[in-house]
């Protein structure tokens, strides 16, 4: 799908083609974009087009592309569907004051954009790239705010229930890979805007708005670095506390063995085969062998007691 807004006396129209006389061009904007929008665009403003290869490289210089005509931006924005979190591209081209975005599908911070665009100033695409990541950055502080909720909650649990099973580990895990996630896009941003921040393709006057977009990107990457701690010593916590359980397990049956050893000694002792035996004539030896198995048990049991191991 292809979106052009154009600019005229301040305010802002989208059509779904290129048209000169609806005023002055300032954003192209392509949703599962076809071969053939895809080919327009290239044609209309003279640029190539980022394949989907190129969009999903992970190396630097595959995420911030500058030249004396535009500048690229290869980014990975944080989605949540079937349950899970996950990683979708998102290009910016920006050439001639014209932003040109690809992206497979909507996302939150282009919907809230799209509902303000009346009421933000812009003049060009510089203004709307930096509306898009601001917009995106305090999505990415939802984000973490959501998850922060969700290791309080994991929190409280763990310290008040007693019977904790996998499930609670799993959940731990899910959160971890959410909270690498978004660290991951927040320090892609980060690096972008230190790019940015040197570049002097970039007008002066919108320097300030990246220094506190950086600002931000910082301060999320700390909140983020402690939710990460957090999880890290709750998941230590539960393997303690699963540790502690499995231990008295053990000691347990440990003690429980070393009760039941003197009785099957005797027991073993009088089952040998042997022809002298003395205690097998006396008419009272069944029942002074049971006796014997018996207080030898209970004076482990009375010493364990005394020790204060049961």
């Amino acid at each position: 799908m292809l979106n052009c807004f154009y600019l005229l006396d301040n305010k802002l129209t989208c059509l779904d083609d290129f048209n000169s006389e609806a005023g002055v061009l300032i954003w192209v904007d392509l949703i599962e974009q076809s071969l053939v929008e895809s080919k327009l665009v290239e044609k209309k403003l003279g640029v190539r087009l980022f394949s989907p290869q190129d969009r999903e490289e992970i190396e630097t210089s595959s995420k911030y592309i500058e030249n004396e005509k535009f500048v690229g931006l290869n980014l990975n924005f944080l989605s949540f569907d079937d349950d899970e979190y996950k990683l979708d591209p998102v290009s910016f081209i920006l050439k001639d004051d014209v932003l040109i975005t690809q992206r497979e599908r909507e996302y939150k911070s282009f919907e809230d954009v799209l509902e303000k665009l009346d009421n933000l100033e812009l003049r060009n695409g510089v203004d709307l790239l930096l509306s898009l990541l601001e917009t995106r950055i305090d999505i990415d502080a939802d984000l973490i705010e959501v998850i922060t909720d969700d290791i309080n909650k994991l929190n409280r649990i763990i310290t008040k229930e007693k019977n904790l099973d996998k499930a609670f580990l799993l959940h731990i895990s899910d959160i971890r890979k959410s909270s690498i996630l978004i660290r991951e896009t927040l320090m892609e941003k980060q690096r972008v805007v230190f790019a940015i921040l040197k570049s002097s393709f970039f007008p002066l006057t919108n320097k300030d708005r990246f220094l506190v977009m950086n600002k931000d990107i910082s301060s999320l990457l700390q909140h983020s670095g402690f939710n990460f701690d957090r999880l890290e010593f709750m998941q230590n916590t539960f393997i303690g506390l699963v540790g502690i359980e499995q231990n008295k397990s053990i000691k347990m049956l440990t003690i429980v063995t070393v009760i039941f050893t003197p009785p099957i000694l005797i027991a073993g002792i009088y089952g040998m085969n042997f022809d002298q035996i003395p205690e097998l004539k006396l008419m009272i030896g069944y029942p002074l062998s049971l006796l014997f198995m018996l207080l030898s048990s209970l004076a482990l049991f009375l010493y364990f007691r005394w020790k204060k191991w049961l």
